[in-house]
């Protein structure tokens, strides 16, 4: 395989377009949601270059099979979405487009911004090994009419506030992360958030204590 990453002023907004549209159509069959037409994604990316987000693409033997975008908001960076085809996944590809990306972001900031959906695990994984750090955004919802049901969320949390994640139609949980899931929504049906970091606080000391004493 022969692979070449290229910018977006050498290739057409159209193929462009198609990649774009390749990415959520993935990402909507995981959250189990429909994706609309292509065309809705062609006038958002023609939108995008018009004012200024780069894409990046590679290409594998001169076929296009993933892209990365980037867009700036008040002087910050930010690495959008990134998108390799299932069949290329494996390869490299995806580090060569972050890799370009941040060649590209470091001529104009110190700093390359990522957000990422909790869903997402392997998404943060990638990162995580790409050598990003958790941040600090939360997303907060207030419901204006009913709420959703039960078994369309997952509790979660963030320094001991429960919170809300959808499920997807495709998770990529494993057996204990599962489990904790399970508990965590079990845990904050009768206690609240300083029983929550009450327990884990105490049991981590446990375990430092543990070290120290072997």
């Amino acid at each position: 395989m022969r692979l070449k990453i290229v910018d977006e002023s050498k290739l057409s907004a159209d193929i462009i377009a198609v990649l774009y549209y390749s990415f959520y159509k993935e990402l909507r069959s995981k959250q189990g949601l429909p994706c609309g037409s292509i065309e809705d994604y062609r006038s958002e990316v023609k939108e995008m270059l018009e004012r200024g987000d780069k894409f990046i693409v590679a290409l594998a033997d001169d076929n296009p099979v993933g892209f990365v975008r980037i867009s700036e908001k008040e002087g910050v960076y930010w690495i959008e979405e990134i998108f390799v085809a299932s069949e290329f996944h494996g390869r490299g590809i995806g580090r060569r487009l972050v890799e370009e990306a941040e060649r590209y972001i470091k001529t104009k900031n110190y700093a390359a911004y990522v957000m990422v959906l909790p869903q997402e695990l392997s998404t943060i994984k990638f990162w995580l090994h790409m050598g990003y750090k958790l941040l600090n955004t939360i997303e907060l919802v207030k419901y204006l009419s009913s709420l959703p049901e039960a078994e369309d969320t997952r509790v979660f949390e963030v320094f001991g506030f429960p919170l809300l994640i959808w499920r997807w139609e495709e998770e990529e949980y494993d057996k204990l992360e599962l489990e904790f899931l399970a508990t965590l929504k079990e845990f904050f049906t009768k206690y609240d958030r300083r029983d929550f970091l009450r327990v884990v606080t105490d049991a981590l000391k446990r375990v430092l204590n543990k070290e120290k004493d072997t």
